[in-house]
């Protein structure tokens, strides 16, 4: 976020590997910032549960169905891992 200039308020989704539901609400608290933004976070785990590897793909096809992820958007993704990797990354779909 720092290197794109770009704030929470920025972003227009946000799409983070879901284990389950309840991974991320347990971590929104400790998110300071992107805390903020939870309300634009595509979930899938609810409908699907934890879906491994697929879970930001299917999320973005999603959004992009719905609308939500259209040319030009700010996306923030999102990879914990409960291990020592985690990725991140912006982009504009």
């Amino acid at each position: 976020m720092e290197r794109t200039g770009w704030g929470y308020d920025d972003l227009d989704v946000i799409f983070c590997h879901q284990p389950t539901k309840r991974f991320v609400e347990k971590a929104i608290p400790f998110l300071g910032d992107v805390g903020r933004a939870a309300g634009k976070l595509w979930g899938t785990a609810e409908r699907y549960g934890n879906t491994s590897t697929t879970s930001l793909a299917l999320a973005m096809s999603e959004a992009e169905a719905a609308g939500t992820l259209a040319a030009g958007a700010k996306v923030l993704v999102l990879a914990p891992s409960s291990g020592v990797s985690a990725a991140a990354m912006t982009m504009v779909w």
